[in-house]
């Protein structure tokens, strides 16, 4: 669900709070529909960078809040 929902425009944790999501809402109709939003989010290039960069900041443990 992240290819139609920002793609590296959204950090990781919102990722994983869409990946939740997706194992949720999963059903035939919810995947067509995510299908045809990402040939579309794909097309259009919508979300390529994340903002400031040109692509996805490294992925950093969520859980140590050291880094």
């Amino acid at each position: 669900m992240v290819q139609i929902s920002g793609r590296n425009e959204i950090n990781w944790e919102d990722k994983f709070k869409l990946d939740v999501a997706y194992v949720n809402s999963y059903s035939f109709w919810f995947e067509a529909k995510i299908l045809f939003r990402t040939i579309t989010a794909v097309v259009s290039r919508i979300g390529v960078t994340f903002p400031g960069s040109p692509s996805m900041p490294p992925f950093k443990n969520l859980l140590d809040k050291n880094d």
